[in-house]
């Protein structure tokens, strides 16, 4: 059975935050939802967006 993810990341905006904040945030949120080394690129890319 599928299980959900605990908690959300939005995009990263340097407007709003740190890297490195947004960075410490990222790393906790892929260990509460056990993502492994191989996902977190992945997951890393569909977080960021271009600016505009």
């Amino acid at each position: 059975m599928a299980t959900g993810l605990i908690g959300n990341i939005n995009a990263y905006d340097s407007n709003v935050e740190t890297w490195t904040s947004y960075q410490e945030r990222l790393e906790q949120y892929f260990m509460v939802n056990d993502i492994d080394n191989e996902r977190k690129v992945a997951g890393l890319l569909t977080l960021l967006c271009e600016k505009t």
